[in-house]
């Protein structure tokens, strides 16, 4: 009888509420393990803040545990340079992540969620950027097998890699949850959800009077504020303003399968790695993107799948809400969960 797969997935660290990248790899657990993949989830730094969720705990083991876990087939790093440590010890960090699965004498995998950093040379982003591209060039070159969110990466990785070990993009799933039944678009509230870190709100919180009068010519009555705590004056927007804090998932998928609209602000080169953009898709609401720009990538468009914030045309919300769940139905949670581990064992 072939034993189970095993599968010890290392992400930088997991704490309690919303946790993006600990948050995907509980969602690739909880589909493997349905599967009889036998997985777990190593946090490489565990501090103050880092406090086992109920979402996560099942999973975890800590440095210690490790030594008790059976030697596992494969290791998949959950890759940002921010998260593994400072960057003059991000090299060493993952050299001892690749000495790891080489003692284990298990296959690396890595999900590139970002790559490197990017600026002019005169600015420090420039240098931190270079040295993330050479910790990330060496973990592709290493990698048996590598994937990221999208196109713009995937040019980037797939020179480093070996051949055919580089999937094609997989944008990333919602990491707060998927709704079994979406209710119908008309049926909604005249609310928009607007969802995010700090930064993403502050973002789109910036241009009020853009946002202000994008919101008056929709008729939206008010705007669900959920994330970190920020200074906002409801007066600015013209709207109620709801200010909910830091939310738990079930609250944020509640929160959006009662209103209409999700407002966002990012460029239309990254809509693809924004697990804000895929909550949005997968729950039935319009995704209203300011700062959109240039769209048309990972199979996006500027006006099918959401509506762009800077413009006043007119759109057919339910047609938006159809067209954007089925971009997302490709590469939702289940899917991420099928297609990796369809690659891990065709390489085992």
């Amino acid at each position: 009888m072939t034993r189970p797969l095993r599968i010890l997935q290392v992400v930088p660290k997991y704490r309690d509420g919303v946790c993006g990248i600990g948050d995907y790899a509980a969602l690739l657990c909880r589909h493997w393990q349905a599967q009889g993949v036998e997985a777990a989830i190593l946090p490489l730094f565990v501090g103050a803040d880092s406090v086992g969720s109920e979402t996560l705990a099942q999973w975890v083991v800590d440095a210690e545990k490790l030594r008790a876990v059976p030697p596992f087939d494969w290791l998949l790093l959950q890759y940002e340079p921010y998260g593994y440590g400072r960057i003059n010890t991000l090299a060493a960090t993952i050299g001892q992540l690749r000495a790891m699965a080489d003692k284990a004498n298990s296959r690396l995998a890595v999900y590139f969620h970002e790559v490197h950093d990017d600026g002019p040379i005169w600015r420090r982003r420039f240098w931190r950027g270079k040295v993330q591209r050479e910790a990330s060039e060496k973990l592709a070159n290493a990698a048996h097998l590598a994937v990221t969110s999208n196109q713009t990466f995937h040019a980037v990785l797939e020179p480093w890699c070996r051949p055919n070990a580089c999937l094609a993009p997989l944008p990333v799933p919602s990491t707060v949850g998927e709704p079994t039944e979406i209710a119908p678009w008309t049926s909604r509230h005249e609310a928009a959800v607007a969802l995010g870190g700090t930064a993403k709100r502050a973002a789109l919180y910036a241009d009020a009077a853009a946002l202000s009068a994008w919101c008056k010519s929709r008729g939206i009555a008010k705007i669900v504020d959920i994330g970190p705590p920020l200074t906002l004056d409801a007066k600015r927007f013209g709207v109620e303003l709801q200010v909910c804090g830091i939310a738990s998932p079930d609250t944020i998928i509640a929160a959006l399968s009662q209103a209409r609209y999700g407002l966002m602000h990012l460029g239309g080169r990254w809509l693809a790695k924004s697990s804000i953009f895929a909550a949005y898709c997968a729950s039935g609401v319009v995704p209203v993107v300011f700062g959109l720009g240039t769209c048309g990538f990972d199979g996006l468009s500027g006006s099918s799948q959401m509506a762009d914030g800077q413009s006043a045309a007119s759109f057919d919300g339910e047609s938006i809400v159809e067209s954007a769940l089925r971009w997302y139905r490709g590469h939702n949670a289940a899917a991420h969960a099928a297609i990796l581990l369809k690659a891990m064992r065709a390489i085992r």
